[in-house]
């Protein structure tokens, strides 16, 4: 008998199809961030100086190169999103190389509010000036630059905060002074430390490694979370401009399965998959459909992740 280690909650989709998320198509300028014909389901705008045009809806930009070429809009203010939004890069190279350019959560309502969530995945490279009222979350395979030379990490009134959410996230800024508290950036830089726990750079300066490099001074992450077997985070539930459902997990090293129900009775294995260390996986279900292909009368849909480990 298999233990479960986690049962997804309940979707429809009517609830889903009316939080479809704006994504990444490459179809207009790849070299412009803003470019209504690079996406679906909408697209962001172009901000100035002025936190007043958000998203208003998630955003994932998955496979792209922006800014490689001449043609790119090299001062191009703010990518905003809404406190409740969430923008993701996945294996994705984003650079900005003006004296402008940077990631803002609206100042829409409560100003000590976490701001937007923006993540940073999967081989991803983020050259940008600065984070303005938001979380920016890097995993370990991936990497963000701050070119502001003051307090690129703007939280003075806003709430913002990095984390370094696994060993090998890297943070670059334009000096070693950048990651300490004269520039009050450092009690917003985030990483586990050695026993796990999610802390300061002010408050533990082992959780990073500091050194030249990346056009400025990089902050290595030494440590990652220490997972137990029953720590199965979903990364990301979302529904895809061609209708299929792509779910995406991180687990401690291991053999897990996937599995479907339409009862929570009667459950259908999707696929297996291996995680290594620093790792996730994801799968994509065709069409809402059960493993058949069969869409009569499905209105919901339960997913759960078992630990192939675990068997009893």
């Amino acid at each position: 008998m298999k233990k479960s280690l986690f049962i997804l909650a309940l979707l429809s989709i009517s609830t889903v199809m009316s939080q479809a998320a704006i994504v990444w198509t490459g179809g207009g300028d790849t070299d412009n961030l803003f470019d209504a014909a690079n996406y679906s389901g909408g697209a962001p705008v172009e901000t100035g100086s002025g936190l007043d045009t958000p998203i208003g809806n998630d955003l994932t930009i998955e496979n792209a190169t922006i800014g490689s070429g001449a043609g790119y809009t090299i001062n191009f203010g703010q990518l905003e999103a809404d406190q409740d939004d969430t923008v993701n890069f996945i294996n994705t190279t984003l650079n900005a190389t003006g004296t402008t350019g940077g990631f803002a959560g609206s100042s829409v309502g409560n100003l000590n509010d976490l701001g937007a969530t923006f993540n940073v995945l999967r081989g991803s490279s983020i050259n940008i000036q600065f984070i303005l009222h938001g979380t920016l979350n890097i995993d370990g395979t991936s990497s963000v630059r701050f070119r502001g030379s003051g307090n690129p990490i703007n939280g003075t009134v806003l709430n913002t905060n990095v984390n370094l959410t696994e060993a090998g996230a890297q943070l670059i800024l334009t000096n070693p002074a950048n990651f300490s508290t004269n520039k009050s950036n450092g009690n917003k830089i985030f990483a586990y430390n050695s026993v796990g726990a999610l802390v300061s750079y002010n408050s533990d300066n082992t959780i990073l490694t500091i050194a030249p490099g990346g056009g400025g001074t990089t902050g290595t992450a030494n440590f990652s979370a220490i997972l137990e077997p029953s720590d199965i985070v979903i990364d990301k539930l979302q529904i895809l401009a061609n209708k299929d459902i792509e779910l995406r997990w991180t687990a401690p090293p291991g053999e897990y399965s996937v599995e479907c129900s339409f009862d929570l009775t009667s459950w259908e294995e999707l696929t297996d998959a291996e995680i290594q260390v620093g790792e996730s996986s994801a799968i994509t279900v065709d069409r809402f459909a059960d493993p058949t292909g069969n869409t009569a009368g499905v209105t919901q849909i339960y997913y759960r992740i078992l630990s192939l480990t675990e068997l009893q």
